[in-house]
């Protein structure tokens, strides 16, 4: 089982896509697991999306109103941020049999990785070195204080 909260999936989807040299078999449980973590986030998209007309303004025809540059006017951005807020952090817990081969295969690259790493690479490999390994607790406050 691994835990990811919603706000790193892409990043995360991403480095084991870009950073991960592997070919084989280990490279199709890599594809499985950032498939799956795409996926998902293509559904946390929808949820933004969701959450954005909820809490846009809308004019007399209940169409959202439009600020000038483009984006859109939220009525309550309080609780829209709040609730956006709680969206991110929400983990994706990927707890499949049939990608429990590819959580070891992922796990065991990313114990192995040997290249040199710095700055946001660096801190999206320890994230996912945790998460692969069971041990997510603490990255928030150690990795998104800059934040």
């Amino acid at each position: 089982m691994i835990r990811i909260q919603n706000k790193y999936l892409k990043e995360a989807a991403e480095f084991l896509q870009n950073n991960l040299l592997l070919k084989g078999k280990q490279n199709i449980h890599r594809m499985r697991l950032v498939n799956a973590m795409l996926a998902y986030n293509a559904k946390i998209a929808e949820e933004e999306l969701t959450l954005i007309k909820e809490y846009a303004e809308k004019n007399d025809d209940g169409e959202i109103i439009k600020s000038e540059s483009d984006g859109v006017l939220i009525s309550d951005i309080n609780a829209f941020n709040q609730e956006y807020k709680d969206l991110l952090e929400e983990f994706y817990i990927l707890n499949n049999p049939n990608l429990e081969e590819a959580i070891l295969t992922i796990a065991d690259s990313l114990s192995n990785y040997e290249e040199s790493l710095s700055g946001k690479e660096a801190e999206m490999h320890y994230y996912l070195y945790n998460a692969f390994n069971g041990e997510i607790s603490g990255f928030n406050e150690e990795v998104t204080s800059n934040e």
